[in-house]
């Protein structure tokens, strides 16, 4: 089981955690949008196999898109004002609706694969935020 903690000073903001454990671990910092700085986490347990498992997220802008990420490597790669933290040549893209409140949710089933088991997953989400640099904003999960 890992649970490691770290940090990154390039205003991003991200979870990770090793699939079979509870745990994540965030790193970075969000970047202010018109509501705030955004949340992103998991719910559901990190088990290969669970079909409740999924992303969540709060602070987002109303009644718009959050656009969700998950790759199997880490990146570090400055792109239009933001570092993209996930690896856009392994991501595999999401997207869900954000309510009134600004808060979304993602449903994303971990396969019943055991060679899963132990495996790093990286994830990031940018949701288009007038209030925002640049006009987004991203919080990062890192899942690994």
């Amino acid at each position: 089981m890992e649970n490691r903690r770290e940090r990154r000073d390039h205003g991003d903001f991200g979870i990770r955690c090793t699939v079979t454990t509870n745990g994540l671990t965030h790193y970075g910092a969000g970047t202010a949008g018109t509501a705030g700085i955004p949340t992103i986490d998991t719910f559901g347990a990190w088990k290969v196999g669970n079909t409740s498992f999924g992303f969540q997220g709060s602070l987002a802008p109303a009644n718009l898109t959050a656009y969700l990420g998950v790759s199997s490597f880490p990146a570090s790669i400055p792109i239009l004002g933001i570092t993209l933290l996930a690896d856009p040549a392994t991501m595999l893209p999401f997207t869900a609706l954000t309510d009134p409140a600004g808060v979304w949710q993602l449903s994303v089933a971990i396969p019943p694969n055991p060679l899963l088991a132990g495996g790093h997953f990286y994830a990031q989400v940018f949701c288009l935020d007038p209030g925002a640099p640049q006009g987004s904003r991203r919080p990062t999960a890192s899942t690994s």
